[in-house]
């Protein structure tokens, strides 16, 4: 807030976040020194109109007087979390889709055989001559 040569540089910082950090990293923007009120050189407005280009929470703190410090830390803490959860219903997801299911219908077995047929491209389907029917209708 006191320094412009800083504000400028955000959009570098954020860039070699989006490089070099985690994608699912947690990012707010705070404009410390908000106590040295007499020395601002960034307005709120202008703060806050870059914390919305990029997407980001804005918050204002003074690391001297510990102001907004443990409101920052709360917003980052929700933040990870809803990314975590986030996270764990994409992976969720996955694994519902990549569970494997054990169909049978009386003499076709899909769970021990593999029914698509690399040469045709195409799906065969394998009857098991070996499985004795259950059925004990016309025997």
């Amino acid at each position: 807030m006191t320094d412009l040569t800083s504000f400028t540089n955000i959009a570098n910082w954020l860039q070699d976040l989006a490089e070099f950090g985690p994608s699912n990293i947690s990012i707010v923007l705070a404009g410390n020194k908000n106590d040295l009120v007499d020395k601002r050189v960034i307005s709120f407005d202008t703060a806050v109109n870059l914390a919305k280009i990029y997407n980001l929470d804005y918050i204002e703190v003074s690391a001297l007087s510990g102001d907004n410090i443990k409101f920052t830390f709360e917003i980052i803490t929700k933040n990870m979390a809803k990314v975590q959860d986030e996270l764990e219903l994409r992976e969720s997801k996955k694994s519902k889709k990549s569970k494997k299911h054990n169909y049978k219908n009386n003499d076709i077995d899909y769970a021990s055989r593999n029914p698509f047929d690399t040469e045709t491209n195409s799906v065969k389907i394998i009857l098991d001559k070996n499985k004795k029917s259950k059925s004990k209708c016309c025997s």
